[in-house]
């Protein structure tokens, strides 16, 4: 994932923002944080990370804007993460490379491809035509209210939340010590969260 940072808000000065303050939490690692979380929903618990991560550019800001970070998941897969402020021709894209295949997905161009080693061709799907990005923020607004009245469980609960915040700051800390971080296992010296949905709705009632 890569864009460079003044095209995020063209309406309101970079420099001031979060992004480029340290105290304010930013830099492109906790920023793109969603790119370690997506990446952890598909492939599964983290136990090691490795990163460099720094400011490269010219930009005005107290933060890193590069980070490129190695991944070995609890599963024996190993993943790369790019993140950039930089990149002047936005991009996000993910690739998943396997023996029996490969999956290529840009959101850019709203397409993802998919190779079989079995036919040897490539298929490729794309969005609809009806589909809009402003649809999942409303999907995930809606989603969120209906958890708060009880009558959906949340479909990304606090403990992998937990587990992708603790990634970013492992590569964070990688990058800071120049050394692989190993991370607990899930149990082991994690905070404990625990889950107490509200009553149910009752009959009648609504949510958007």
């Amino acid at each position: 994932m890569g864009q460079y940072l003044p095209d995020w808000h063209p309406w309101e000065d970079y420099r001031q923002s979060y992004s480029a303050r340290r105290a304010l939490g930013g830099g492109v690692i906790l920023d793109a944080i969603h790119e370690i979380d997506y990446i952890r929903w598909l492939m599964g618990a983290v136990e090691a990370v490795a990163s460099f991560a720094s400011k490269l550019s010219a930009l005005e800001i107290e933060t890193e804007d590069t980070a490129a970070i190695l991944l070995r998941f609890v599963g024996g897969a190993i993943g790369e993460v790019h993140l950039d402020y930089i990149q002047r021709a936005s991009s996000r894209t993910c690739h998943i490379i396997g023996e029996q295949g490969t999956i290529r997905w840009d959101y850019t161009t709203g397409e993802m491809q998919w190779y079989s080693a079995e036919t040897g061709q490539w298929r490729v799907f794309t969005n609809p035509e009806s589909w809009k990005p402003n649809q999942m923020y409303v999907d995930e607004l809606q989603h969120f209210l209906r958890c708060v009245v009880g009558a959906e469980r949340p479909a990304q609960d606090l403990p992998a939340g937990v587990h992708a915040l603790h990634i970013a700051l492992a590569a964070k800390r990688s990058a800071e010590q120049q050394q692989v971080i190993t991370l607990a296992k899930q149990g082991a010296g994690w905070p404990k969260v625990t889950w107490s949905p509200v009553a149910p709705l009752e009959q009648g009632s609504q949510c958007p």
